[in-house]
């Protein structure tokens, strides 16, 4: 779906304590169910208004 441009993917990163550092990210994701529970602050999202989070 990326390919085809029918999807855009997001790229979120950026976090107030780490910078621009990924290996640093403090932000966690848990799978609870069939829902993502996440917990954490970000600066910059790429692309959050446009992404597809299904």
């Amino acid at each position: 779906m990326l390919l085809t441009g029918e999807a855009v993917g997001s790229f979120a990163f950026t976090e107030s304590e780490t910078g621009t550092d990924p290996s640093r990210i403090q932000t966690t994701a848990v799978k609870d169910k069939n829902e993502w529970i996440i917990n954490g602050h970000k600066l910059f999202i790429t692309n959050s208004t446009r992404a597809l989070c299904d």
